[in-house]
């Protein structure tokens, strides 16, 4: 079984396909498929967030025309993993803390914390993620850096 196969099989094992009708079956999935995107955004948290998996990651659940929001970076998933991998080696101990995730047809939303190492006090995250076609193919993001005291005591996860 191929990895880029994973979001189909996952998609056929919901409809009662089995996994050998998946490597010679050519489906198309609604958008609209919530499913779809659950699993999308269980594989993509765990690749990228979980195991910072870059490649693997845009490569597994990311559409090769993915749009950036991001001032920052560049369109498309090849400019994506290279921005990312990056910033993966410019800082070996990055770690990301997915705090919560929300699924709405057809949008990811992720809270997250990252940090740069351990002792870095880091930043708080909102990863916005719209799929087509059980791909990503867009991305918003927002940032905030996480201070060393809160007025109200809340934290920010």
């Amino acid at each position: 079984m191929r990895v880029l196969a994973l979001p189909l099989i996952l998609a056929l094992a919901a409809c009662g396909e089995s996994e050998d009708k998946v490597e010679n079956t050519l489906i198309t999935v609604s958008p609209s498929d919530v499913g779809c995107i659950r699993d999308v955004a269980e594989g993509f948290k765990s690749l990228f967030y979980d195991q910072g998996k870059v490649r693997e990651a845009y490569e597994t659940f990311v559409a090769e025309d993915y749009k950036q929001h991001n001032p920052m970076a560049q369109d498309g998933r090849e400019a994506a993993i290279t921005f990312l991998e990056s910033i993966f080696e410019a800082n070996p101990q990055q770690h990301m803390t997915v705090h919560r995730m929300i699924v709405e047809d057809p949008y990811i939303a992720v809270h997250l914390h990252g940090q740069s190492g351990p002792d870095d006090l880091g930043a708080a995250a909102v990863d916005i993620l719209r799929v087509e076609n059980c791909r990503i193919v867009e991305h918003w993001d927002v940032t905030q850096s996480v201070p060393a005291e809160s007025v109200n005591g809340n934290g920010m996860f």
